[in-house]
């Protein structure tokens, strides 16, 4: 808890967030070296491998989501600003709060900006506001990525698929119909 406690003073970040950061410090302490386990992480001794590292990013930096095509209009802005909060435990993604919809994303097209931060005293970022934020936007290549790996929840259906329990109906009534009248 210290940890977490220090997280979100150092960063000014509201008490309302307590659990992420909680949940972002046993991330970071279970890739950390400890007395317990000689010259191992504690996921190294539980998986067998070294963690890879490569993807820490600064705690409550400031960055920018980047909105799915399907779900923007042509002149809408390609990202949108927020909040790192956190690790999704579920996938290999980021957990991003949008202080402008008061709702945390998931999503694993992000652009962090590691040496802002966002205030939410002022309800701008520190130094400059969002407006004369310049984004740096993604190339088409990340948007031609599957929408379900971008968040978790998606509204949008996807054209041409069927549950696997359609066509296990269909087949089941394709067997069990009678071929000709003698047969019924």
């Amino acid at each position: 808890m210290e940890m977490t406690r220090c997280m979100l003073h150092e960063k000014s970040l509201p008490k309302k967030f307590w659990a992420e950061a909680a949940n972002t410090a046993v991330f970071l302490q279970n890739r950390l070296p400890t007395k317990a386990v000689k010259e191992k992480t504690p996921f190294e001794a539980w998986y067998g491998y070294k963690p890879s590292l490569k993807f820490l990013k600064v705690f409550s930096c400031l960055c920018f989501t980047h909105v799915p095509q399907s779900k923007r209009d042509k002149l809408d802005r390609r990202a949108s600003p927020g909040v790192f909060i956190g690790y999704s435990s579920i996938s290999k993604a980021y957990k991003i709060f949008q202080p402008q919809t008061g709702k945390i994303v998931v999503s694993r097209d992000v652009h962090f900006v590691e040496d802002e931060e966002w205030n939410f005293d002022d309800a701008e970022k520190k130094g400059q506001t969002l407006e004369k934020m310049k984004f740096k936007l993604f190339d088409s290549s990340v948007e031609e990525e599957d929408d379900r790996q971008n968040e978790i929840v998606d509204d949008a259906s996807v054209r041409g698929t069927r549950l696997l329990s359609d066509i296990y109906e269909r087949c089941n009534v394709a067997m069990c119909e009678p071929a000709n009248y003698a047969e019924a």
